[in-house]
């Protein structure tokens, strides 16, 4: 993947500083980041309707809203966004959970050194199933144009 194309992040994260620190990890790392911080379900459920995004990143432990509660909904509203949980308190189980759930992965705060691979496999994942979904659309296109003109061509005895 260039790194120079933007990647539109929605961060679900109550911390403004943490928010910072994943941009900036991203953006050291070459990628040109456009963010939103949403802090609360209702905030980010009218980001995932109105707006575009390449990447969630979500805090998994929040006042009033958590990690796997936002993956529910991303699930639902944008299943195609890869969904990566950042966190300082995960806990095994609950990472297991999450990724059974739908998640691309989780990343642990005090390994940030993560975040980067991380993102990029999701973006590549991500983009790997857009050219998948494009070429079995068009060949269904291309087998139901056979399958047409099979129908109406005349039978030869």
């Amino acid at each position: 993947m260039s790194n120079l194309e933007p990647i539109s992040i929605l961060q679900l994260e109550d911390s403004e500083l943490d928010a910072q620190f994943n941009v900036a990890c991203l953006e050291r790392a070459g990628f040109v980041v456009e963010s939103k911080r949403v802090q609360q379900r209702v905030e980010f459920e009218a980001a995932l309707a109105g707006e575009s995004f390449d990447l969630i990143l979500a805090d998994f432990k929040m006042p009033g809203f958590d990690g796997l509660e936002g993956l529910a909904i991303a699930r639902q509203k944008a299943p195609n966004i890869p969904f990566t949980i950042v966190s300082g308190q995960l806990g095994e189980e609950n990472a297991i959970d999450s990724l059974h759930n739908g998640a691309t992965d989780y990343v642990l705060k005090m390994r940030m050194e993560r975040l980067v691979p991380a993102v990029e496999r999701a973006l590549s994942e991500a983009r790997e199933r857009v050219e998948r979904r494009h070429v079995e659309s068009a060949l269904a296109e291309t087998e139901n144009r056979f399958l047409h003109m099979a129908d109406s061509a005349p039978v030869m005895i």
